[in-house]
């Protein structure tokens, strides 16, 4: 999976997932700081899209790889889906 950045530039995977983790942190602290319940719940509701849309992309192309090339690679997948779950129960 390749995409390009606004500079013209290829993204890799891992590129990508990165900035996604970047970006799904930032929104969690926006969360955390806001006093407005519905925009929370609103922006909450948008989070929870987001990690499940890149949770979908990390079975798809990251844990293949990682489960084949990496030492202990089935334990960190494993690992990564537990912290998936509980930014999800969060």
């Amino acid at each position: 999976m390749t995409q390009h950045n606004t500079n013209g530039s290829a993204k890799d995977v891992v590129d990508i997932l990165t900035t996604d983790h970047q970006e799904m942190m930032a929104l969690a602290g926006q969360i955390k700081g806001s006093n407005d319940p519905q925009w929370r719940r609103d922006t909450t509701d948008t989070l929870i899209a987001e990690v499940m849309r890149h949770a979908v992309a990390e079975e798809m192309y990251s844990y293949p790889a990682i489960e084949k090339y990496i030492p202990n690679g089935t334990e960190e997948v494993e690992h990564d889906k537990q912290e998936h779950d509980e930014i999800v129960q969060v």
